[in-house]
């Protein structure tokens, strides 16, 4: 069975908003933006407060494909994330959320892949934005950032960057990585965000790209649509595109 590593570097922004790692789906991130008759505006930063202090489970469905568009998958698994809990890591204080994937998908040609994944992500207890995501390889270090206090439709731009380390130990770069995000149009009491992850090699090649989507409502309550992914074969790895929706 092929071990498929969804990347959880989508920040609490997208994991802790949709309670799910991973996301991508190539080119998504450029939809254009509707235009609403009345611009919807929803409190961010107190969703994902709201989020953060909570426990999510959900079961998922997977579809996508696996080298070549023929070749579909299909699929089904859960996911688990944790309440934040505060953590000393080198002496500093963080919140801890730990979040775990299992499940599996097969191909038309029989390829088996096993979606288990954990990682754990620890955020600036003031803001709430993401410093580290521990998947153990990758480790993720983010610039620093703050979330804005609420967003409208029509809202975009690039919040952070991630500098990816084989290891804790940080000895080694093994990619780069930038996070997006746009706010569409949904209805007069909630609107669509989509996180957007762009990875890449040390070339500068990119080999990942993930794309979350989640409702965020007025009343500062989040709710998963859809997570995927794409990989890229820039980096001699198998191609795919695999979505894990409700």
């Amino acid at each position: 069975m092929n071990k498929l590593l969804l990347s959880l570097l989508v920040s609490i922004l997208a994991i802790g908003l949709t309670a799910c790692g991973g996301g991508g789906g190539g080119g998504g991130g450029g939809d254009p933006v509707p235009t609403p008759t009345v611009a919807v505006t929803v409190p961010l930063l107190a969703a994902v407060q709201n989020s953060v202090g909570s426990s999510h489970a959900y079961n998922f469905n997977v579809s996508g494909f696996w080298n070549t568009a023929n070749n579909t998958l299909t699929g089904a698994g859960s996911r688990t994330d944790s309440a934040g809990v505060s953590a000393i890591v080198g002496g500093v204080t963080y919140i801890k959320v730990t979040g775990t994937t299992t499940g599996t998908a097969t191909a038309v040609d029989s390829t088996s892949l096993n979606l288990n994944q954990s990682g754990v992500e620890y955020l600036n207890p003031t803001t709430f934005a993401t410093v580290i995501v521990d998947d153990t390889n990758p480790y993720a270090v983010y610039s620093t950032y703050t979330y804005p206090a609420t967003v409208s439709v029509g809202d975009t731009g690039q919040y952070a960057t991630a500098t990816l380390y084989s290891s804790s130990a940080k000895t080694t770069v093994v990619g780069s990585a930038t996070l997006t995000y746009q706010v569409l149009a949904n209805n007069s009491t909630s609107v669509l965000l989509k996180v957007i992850t762009n990875v890449y090699n040390t070339s500068s090649q990119q080999t990942l790209q993930s794309i979350t989507t989640s409702t965020i409502s007025t009343a500062g309550i989040s709710t998963l649509v859809s997570v995927e992914q794409y990989r890229y074969s820039a980096s001699g790895s198998t191609p795919y595109y695999i979505k894990y929706a409700q």
